[in-house]
């Protein structure tokens, strides 16, 4: 059977079932690829979210060796560093009992770099 004549009618329909095959390809397709990439984002943040929890918690022990040092360190030994840190020019070569008028207590820690 040799086809003369296409009728607009047969051509809006095959249009239409190609639409509609393509739409249910289509979707069902797209939802799987979003669950696949929800899955590996959500095992990707888990796994930044332990990370950060470990540098959380380096940071924890690292505040309190600092607490600690601040607290073991006597007053003797800040008047010791503050002096040298102000006076490197004059020399402290002599053992004398030297008095000093302290500045305010630096709240940084630049005493134990």
């Amino acid at each position: 059977m040799i086809v003369t004549h296409i009728d607009k009618k047969d051509i809006k329909t095959t249009v239409g079932l190609i639409i509609l095959s393509l739409i249910k390809i289509i979707i069902p397709a797209s939802v799987i690829f979003l669950l696949v990439w929800q899955s590996i984002d959500h095992a990707h943040l888990n796994r930044q979210i332990k990370k950060l929890s470990q540098k959380k918690e380096e940071l924890y022990k690292k505040n309190y060796e600092l607490k600690v040092g601040i607290a073991t360190s006597t007053s003797a030994e800040r008047m010791e560093s503050i002096y040298r840190k102000n006076n490197q020019a004059a020399g402290y070569a002599n053992k004398k009992i030297i008095t000093l008028i302290l500045p305010p207590e630096n709240k940084s820690f630049e005493i134990y770099k």
